[in-house]
């Protein structure tokens, strides 16, 4: 913990640093599930918010990290069975938005996830804790400081093992997948 906290602040000082940066704060939606614990659809509801720096590279490309507090995990509800499972997180997404026109960007990267806590309708074993993130996503600029973030973001490590041990090739586990949604209100917008 104490690493990804000196590494935050040697990522965003040389942000800051910078003559041209784009600073902001962002909350949304998470809606998650978890593949491989025989549940199925993004059930799991959460908050996601946070803050980011983004530094320009060149005329179209960004290199953008944030901070942020995201939940996580999966949930079934119906009229035989009732399933919670809980991951909050505090993630640390860096990404390279690339601009496709003045009011629409893509994005990529890599999220490093620190479990804070989870709950859990039943007893399994507990979740791993950190987990490493594939981030696909783009971005429309609604009005002058005012946008919008469309995130897929897909586990590149388990967050735990199988409930029953077993690990196959590549599949090493639950991993963990969700679709965001976030406003983005950029406080420093160059």
């Amino acid at each position: 913990m104490k690493n990804l906290f000196r590494f935050l602040f040697i990522v965003t000082s040389g942000f800051c640093y910078a003559q041209h940066f784009d600073a902001g704060i962002t909350g949304g939606l998470s809606m998650s599930q978890v593949s491989g614990d025989q549940y199925a659809g993004y059930n799991q509801v959460g908050p996601k918010v946070g803050f980011y720096v983004s530094y320009p590279l060149n005329k179209k490309l960004n290199l953008q990290t944030e901070l942020q507090y995201i939940q996580k995990g999966s949930k079934e509800v119906d009229t035989e069975s009732y399933y919670s499972y809980k991951l909050n997180y505090l993630e640390m997404p860096i990404t390279i938005n690339s601009k496709i026109k003045e009011s629409h960007s893509i994005e990529t990267g890599i999220g490093t996830n620190y479990l804070i806590s989870y709950e859990e309708s039943e007893t399994n074993s507990e979740p791993n804790k950190f987990a490493l993130d594939f981030i696909l996503g783009t971005t429309y600029q609604l009005l002058e400081n005012t946008a919008i973030n469309f995130r897929f973001t897909h586990s590149i490590t388990p967050i735990r093992k199988h409930s029953s041990g077993e690990s196959f090739q590549l599949n090493k586990g639950e991993y963990s997948n969700a679709i965001t949604i976030a406003l983005i209100y950029q406080i420093n917008k160059k």
